[in-house]
């Protein structure tokens, strides 16, 4: 016998509001406010438990992607380079992580840098970087001094280099550049 999956379709009846459904069925899916009776004869005679989550009353996740709301934040892309890589920041892919670790999006492989030494993110007000490391991040934005970030955040505007562990002012094979496009 195939092994059964739940589906579940959002239901919304109006442009930007979200409603709970029911899980897909032989009857398809039913929007919350169409249903009748308690939680209980909702569930009565389901095939397994986990159905039932499909049915919980807590508030639906904020639409979109990542901390970003559909029609909202930045509209552009931060271009990340990296020796031979590049990468984007947009929303289909709103959180880049840098660091020596190997499962990161950017390999460090500076001995100066954390395994997890910083992530960019896609918010409401711009590409922010998160210092994350114990030497901190160097970071030169075209035509401003060089900021040291240590367990704090910057804004990233226009287009500089980043230094995991070290200035980003040196001459270094593993400076990561960025650029908004």
């Amino acid at each position: 016998m195939p092994e059964r999956k739940n589906l579940c379709v959002p239901v919304a009846p109006h442009p930007g509001i979200r409603t709970l459904a029911e899980p897909l069925g032989d009857d398809g899916a039913r929007p919350v406010s169409e249903r009748r009776g308690s939680h209980s004869e909702r569930t009565a005679g389901r095939q397994s438990a986990s159905d039932a989550r499909f049915l919980s009353h807590a508030p639906s996740p904020p639409v979109g992607v990542g901390s970003i709301a559909a029609g909202s934040g930045p509209t552009q892309r931060l271009r990340i380079r990296h020796q031979q890589d590049t990468l984007f920041v947009e929303a289909l892919r709103p959180v880049l992580l840098l660091g020596r670790e190997l499962g990161n999006d950017v390999n460090i492989m500076d001995p100066r840098a954390s395994r997890q030494h910083a992530r960019i993110e896609r918010r409401r007000e711009g590409f922010v970087l998160f210092d994350q490391s114990t030497n901190g991040t160097y970071v030169v934005i075209d035509g401003q001094a060089e900021h040291h970030l240590r367990q704090d955040r910057l804004v990233l505007k226009g287009s500089g280099r980043i230094g995991c562990g070290f200035s980003a002012n040196e001459v270094e094979r593993d400076l990561v550049f960025f650029e908004l496009v």
